[in-house]
């Protein structure tokens, strides 16, 4: 389930970012940064979209690293998982920058 404090989303033009991840050597190096980037370049045309986890544990650090990115939170993903009752992500989307 989606909920998206507005209703501009439609996949023919969206690119969701499912999950970055890095060893702990790679860590803190500026790798999803530039991963990130060059997602962001190359589908400058599409709505650029991720989620991080808010419950059962939210993580702030990929929280900031989505602020600094100058990512915005559009608003939560319910999922429903066997292991976790209702998962809750935020959801995010890349801003468009003005040129």
């Amino acid at each position: 389930m989606l909920f998206f404090k507005e209703n501009t989303i439609h996949s023919d033009t969206s690119v969701w970012i499912a999950k970055v991840a890095t060893r702990s050597l790679f860590r803190n190096k500026g790798y999803a940064s530039l991963l990130y980037q060059h997602v962001f370049d190359h589908f400058r045309e599409k709505t650029i979209l991720t989620a991080t986890a808010l419950s059962p544990y939210r993580n702030i650090p990929s929280e900031q690293f989505h602020t600094k990115m100058k990512m915005e939170i559009i608003g939560n993903f319910i999922g429903l998982s066997k292991e976790i009752s209702n998962p809750v992500s935020l959801v995010w989307k890349k801003t468009k920058e003005e040129t």
